[in-house]
């Protein structure tokens, strides 16, 4: 099935500023709370002193999707949308924020 060009930032789009917030919150939020928790974590087993960012958890939550399509026979467009959501996210929330 052909979609018009755009659709998939479209969904993205949809996802993030719809259900999903209302579930989970601002996605800013839960990502720091995703870094803190895994820098603890490599911290721990790797004995070394690692301090994640809400910007690191997004770039690398888009490297599992990507990681899910190369190791994939089929690509799916929910996990394209999800790649392109956590992409935006970083542009729109965490690296405006910097800037």
């Amino acid at each position: 099935m052909n979609h018009p060009n755009g659709s998939v930032l479209e969904e993205a789009h949809k996802v993030i500023n719809g259900e999903r917030q209302d579930a989970y919150g601002h996605p800013e939020d839960s990502f720091q709370i995703i870094a803190d928790l895994w820098s603890v974590y490599i911290s721990r087993k790797f004995r070394v002193d690692v301090k994640l960012t809400g910007v690191d958890t997004a770039v690398m939550l888009s490297l599992f999707k990507h990681a899910r399509m190369m190791g994939s026979n089929m690509i799916t467009r929910d996990t394209i949308v999800d790649a392109c959501g956590y992409l935006a996210i970083l542009g729109d929330r965490l690296i405006s924020q910097k800037t």
